[in-house]
């Protein structure tokens, strides 16, 4: 098996200094290269280095400031009551989070609902808006 390191770098590479908005341009900056790649291979590549589509564009998670599950695209937590939590994203960051939200499956987390840079969230309780709190404790709760 080839070693995707220098594929990875370049891949990387390319990201930080133009904007890609399709992952089909992508493979073709990487064929320009001289890297035998396919759009499964690259989409492949997206999820091993963990680079997301953030406002209309593939961002590497650690361009987009902080580290973590959600690679600094949470920006701030609220509490509207018991059972609605508002989280402030990234501009077109919200459906991302809202995802691995969903993917979680957090007990008493009936739902999400994902603007540009906002989503809301529905608790059947206040145990799961407090696991919510815990889960963000780490990243900006305020």
């Amino acid at each position: 098996m080839k070693d995707k390191s220098p594929r990875h770098e370049a891949l990387i590479k390319l990201l930080k200094e133009r904007k890609f908005s399709k992952q089909t341009e992508v493979v073709s900056a990487l064929k320009k290269l001289g890297y035998d790649v396919t759009q499964a291979s690259v989409s492949r590549d997206f999820a091993e280095l963990g680079i997301d589509k953030v406002a209309g564009r593939y961002l590497p998670r650690s361009e987009l400031g902080g580290q973590g599950e959600f690679g600094g695209l949470v920006s701030g937590v609220e509490f509207a009551s018991p059972f609605l939590s508002v989280i402030r994203t990234s501009a077109g960051a919200a459906s991302i989070v809202a995802a691995k939200l969903d993917k979680r499956a957090i007990n008493g987390v009936l739902g999400t609902i994902a603007g540009d840079d906002t989503i809301f969230v529905a608790t059947k309780t206040k145990a799961a808006q407090n696991q919510l709190k815990h889960l963000f404790l780490g990243h900006l709760y305020r």
